[in-house]
């Protein structure tokens, strides 16, 4: 009886939110190695040549000459100690696809500023299909309600194929190619769902942290970590809070026509570039990236950054410092935080496997590629079933 209705429920899960499943995995494998893949194409953006000298220009000068080209105050700046990594500045973005301002990317021997990142406009795609189907809320509660049916189909695919786990664990996850018609179908089915099935409850407890905001918010207090608040303070450039009347006055007629540019004169960055050299000292060893956020007022700079050869994309550590009384006042780091923290702050790379190392990574990868096969197989079995059952009624 109870397997029976095990049966239905797998079939009639499996047949209706099969197409959103490989949608879904499809589309999260393509994003699996987003970053490596956008730095493989666009190696004239991500690297640049180190001249013989190897010296970089100043940072305030780099930044008010890049200020100068874009018209743009420069919002965010992002380094490497990598000599052959370019650097990336964030200015503001018009219409609300920009909220986030813009990056444009910069040879900081030169002050050249390097060609936009090709390929990032089909992972934006690949990132809206995965999430929300590129249909907004709507498709978002969709691949949330699929999520969820992922997990009865694990659960139930597992108990209808206990009787041959219980007799041999071993054969339970294997099938023969050389097997035929619907005894191929079925074996092949259970057999490689039994190798994703920690990646599937893995992607899916995880995933759903985007659906639904009860999840999210039960996982924090479960975790006893709070939820990130996020900021929408505007971000302006240094020393724009300290203008005198006469350099407020000379905006004011400046506004309209070349608003931008006597913005450009009036801006210094020498606070960004003491900040930055205070922090590398501070820090004290290389690092894979760190990026700033440039404060609208006052002299505390906060710093994120990645070690070299981090735990995995995520695993940021947080400086602050004080660049008036030269100060080190905070240094979040990553590996010192406790467990639940570190876990709560690495979504994203528990989604991928990236937290648990490359080979997890590839593996997940592979399991989204997977999906398909369990949606065409169920769907074959089915039509099989179906014809089978349909004979025996004529029989009768």
């Amino acid at each position: 009886m109870f397997s029976r209705l095990w049966f239905k429920a797998h079939w009639i899960l499996g047949l209706g939110a099969g197409l959103v499943l490989t949608i879904v995995g499809v589309s999260g494998a393509a994003l699996t190695y987003e970053k490596e893949i956008l730095q493989a194409i666009n190696k004239s953006t991500f690297t640049v040549a180190v001249p013989k000298h190897g010296k970089k220009l100043p940072l305030d000068l780099l930044l008010a000459q890049v200020q100068e080209e874009l018209k743009k105050p420069i919002s965010a700046v992002a380094l490497s100690s990598d000599p052959k990594a370019s650097m990336s500045v964030t200015v503001p973005g018009e219409g609300p696809s920009a909220r986030r301002g813009v990056t444009h990317y910069i040879n900081p021997y030169t002050g050249e500023i390097l060609p936009q990142i090709q390929g990032r406009a089909f992972f934006v795609f690949m990132q809206d299909l995965h999430r929300r189907l590129t249909y907004g809320e709507v498709g978002k509660q969709i691949v949330g309600a699929s999520s969820v049916i992922l997990l009865v189909l694990v659960v139930s695919g597992i108990y209808l194929y206990w009787p041959r786990i219980r007799r041999s664990f071993g054969k339970s996850l294997t099938f023969s190619v050389k097997s035929k018609g619907r005894y191929l179908l079925y074996s092949m089915h259970s057999a490689v769902g039994m190798w994703v099935t920690l990646l599937y409850v893995l992607a899916v407890l995880t995933g759903l942290y985007w659906s639904y905001d009860w999840y999210r918010a039960g996982l924090h207090s479960i975790s006893g970590v709070p939820a990130p608040v996020r900021q929408m303070q505007r971000q302006v450039a240094p020393q724009e809070s300290k203008q005198t009347p006469q350099t407020q006055e000379a905006r004011g007629r400046g506004q309209g026509r070349g608003a931008n540019a006597s913005q450009a004169q009036e801006v210094s960055y020498a606070p960004v570039a003491q900040a930055w050299t205070l922090f590398e000292a501070f820090l004290g060893r290389c690092y894979e990236s760190a990026s700033l956020r440039i404060p609208a007022s006052g002299s505390v700079y906060s710093f994120s950054y990645l070690d070299v050869n981090p735990a995995h994309s995520r695993a940021r550590s947080q400086l602050d410092l004080d660049v008036t009384t030269w100060q080190l006042l905070n240094h979040d780091r990553y590996e010192e935080r406790p467990l639940n923290v570190r876990l709560m702050r690495s979504m994203l790379p528990l989604h991928s496997g990236e937290y648990f190392g490359e080979v997890v990574r590839a593996l997940m990868f592979i399991a989204s590629l997977l999906m398909p096969l369990f949606f065409i197989t169920g769907v074959m079995l089915y039509i099989e079933r179906f014809k089978r059952e349909r004979k025996n009624k004529r029989r009768k």
